[in-house]
């Protein structure tokens, strides 16, 4: 029997509380909320990294791994937003470099590292935010950035990568207070190399440039090392060989020692057991020696395609954001489409989340058909998205939401098997008779596939209104309606 029970008074002020105050805490500033920030931080890191630039030459080309994607298709700044150039922070043109970035004025990467400033502005034209981006890696030249990124190279030259920036971000704080800004009003951005001077200047942040930058918003994209505390954000995924492959930046020799084996490491100002899923990953050609290593060119994928995509913008948009922290195990598809009608993108065993917690987890499809499948040792969130899409669950206690098209979820066992119960939202909550697959939580499905053994055909059931509908081969239907279940229909209820 389904484990649901009805509900006389309707509003339960301690469930209401609960389900009112869960917030996700991934992405979150101040306390609140703040999704779409870090979506256009993202956005505007994406940009900086592939903005308008000629061909690399074949030698730089093999250290510039952002450029190598296709970049036309990714140069669009988030709406509002608008670059600030160099007469805005009374700047002289001699503080950009040929392609239109600030450059580095000091330090080993003078002549190479590269930085944007955007603005946001409101219908008045006001400028309302400030957002700094660092561009990653794009010649030989910026190898000495991540020297510069060293504690142990700052703690012996009392220079780091960030100082090389003094007078452009020194113009930011400028402009920012004239505008009447504050420090919370000011994002810092970049991908890769430039996530790692992301965590450069927070480190810095209250040393330098007056502490103005103290409170500011640090959202670092795939960076090689990270820095802990409040206010930063390190968002990457466990199989892009660069996240986190420097550990803390601390010194020269653990960063090359770890840069080979690349194991699974947490840190509580980075996403630890979020992956990219793709046909490498489904195939387990992603780590063929059991690790990340930089020297693996496989290893390389996903920080190649993350640069491709807004994945701030998926997890956002997930039914099930609300429940997700910075920890949490979030699988999101990034299969090809002719791939998506054979790969079961599901949470697999993988040296990328070998320290997970495995007691939930959540799967992301797309906007077209996926196939997701849940572990059955967990309790799944898995989200479908758009697209007709086809779920796979076993054990324990998972929550489908199919979304837009025609969802269909596939079970073990007959329809008699199982009891039902269907809430006025239209949500459906499944049980297998004996209790071993748990308490399933079925949401915009259309259609639920039956099937107890390999060589048994599939029996599938249409989820509608009324009730269950099976159509036999000769186009009759049987309805089986949801009163004739134990609970059937319900207006109030609590899963105990």
């Amino acid at each position: 029997m389904i484990r649901i029970k009805q509900i006389d008074d309707p509003v339960i002020p301690e469930l209401e509380e609960a389900a009112t105050s869960q917030t996700s805490t991934l992405f979150s500033f101040n306390g609140e909320d703040t999704t779409e920030r870090y979506s256009e931080l993202w956005d505007m890191s994406r940009y900086t990294s592939v903005k308008p630039f000629l061909p690399p030459s074949p030698l730089g080309g093999l250290f510039s791994p952002l450029e190598a994607t296709n970049s036309n298709m990714y140069q669009s700044i988030p709406e509002g937003w608008r670059e600030i150039d160099h007469t805005q922070l009374g700047m002289p043109e001699s503080a950009l470099d040929s392609k239109g970035y600030y450059r580095a004025s000091t330090g080993l990467v003078s002549m190479d590292g590269q930085a944007l400033v955007f603005g946001k502005y409101d219908e008045s034209d006001k400028l309302t935010e400030i957002a700094v981006a660092f561009r990653g890696t794009t010649s030989l030249g910026d190898v000495a950035a991540y020297v510069e990124n060293l504690d142990a190279y700052q703690a012996r030259t009392g220079f780091s990568y960030t100082d090389g920036f003094d007078d452009l971000l020194h113009a930011v704080k400028e402009h920012a207070m004239k505008n009447g800004l504050a420090s919370t009003d000011v994002g810092v951005t970049g991908y890769s190399l430039g996530g790692a001077a992301v965590n450069d200047m927070y480190t810095n942040r209250e040393e330098n440039w007056d502490g103005f930058y103290k409170d500011s918003l640090f959202f670092g994209n795939a960076p090689c090392f990270v820095k802990e505390g409040e206010n930063i954000l390190n968002f990457g995924f466990e199989n892009d060989t660069v996240h986190r492959a420097w550990l803390d930046g601390s010194d020269l020799k653990s960063t090359l020692l770890h840069m080979i084996d690349n194991k699974d490491v947490d840190f509580e100002s980075s996403t630890d057991n979020m992956v990219l899923f793709s046909e490498l990953y489904a195939l387990g050609l992603h780590a063929p020696l059991g690790a990340f290593s930089w020297f693996d060119p496989l290893s390389w994928e996903a920080h190649l395609q993350a640069a491709a995509m807004n994945p701030v913008d998926i997890i956002g948009s997930s039914n099930f954001y609300d429940q997700m922290s910075e920890d949490s195990r979030i699988v999101i598809s990034n299969l090809m489409d002719f791939t998506r009608d054979f790969i079961w993108v599901k949470d697999k065993d993988s040296p990328s989340t070998s320290n997970a917690d495995r007691s939930e987890g959540f799967v992301l499809g797309t906007d077209d058909g996926d196939r997701i499948a849940d572990r059955s040792d967990s309790n799944d969130f898995l989200d479908g998205f758009g697209g007709n899409d086809l779920f796979k669950i076993s054990g324990g206690d998972d929550t489908v939401h199919g979304g837009d098209g025609y969802d269909t979820v596939m079970v073990k066992g007959k329809l008699s098997d199982y009891s039902f119960a269907r809430d006025e939202e239209g949500t459906v909550y499944m049980e297998h008779n004996s209790g071993k697959y748990g308490l399933d939580t079925l949401i915009d499905v259309e259609a639920i596939s039956f099937k107890s053994s390999l060589f048994q055909r599939s029996h599938k059931v249409a989820v509608t209104e009324d009730g269950l509908v099976t159509t036999s081969r000769n186009g009759s239907t049987d309805i089986r309606p949801w009163d004739e279940y134990e609970i059937g229909p319900m207006d109030t209820f609590q899963v105990i």
